[in-house]
């Protein structure tokens, strides 16, 4: 499932705009798909990891160009 967009305040690249995967790596796949073929612009980019005021996580941080949105999924 996919969360609304929110604010992500990294340690490296200050905060951060997008939604929240939490549906696990089924879910990316489904992202990543148009049509039943992997056509979309999702691409990885890197791990960030929050502030500690926000539990110290790490998340890897995906970008569809093609949408122009981000998409952070909790790396546990």
């Amino acid at each position: 499932m996919i969360r609304n967009e929110k604010c992500f305040d990294t340690t490296m690249y200050g905060s951060m705009y997008g939604h929240e995967i939490t549906g696990g790596w089924s879910e990316l796949n489904k992202l990543a798909q148009k049509d039943g073929d992997f056509k979309s612009g999702l691409r990885y980019v890197c791990n960030v990891m929050l502030w500690e005021s926000e539990g110290s996580q790490v998340y890897a941080f995906f970008r569809n160009d093609e949408e122009n949105e981000n998409y952070f999924m909790s790396i546990e």
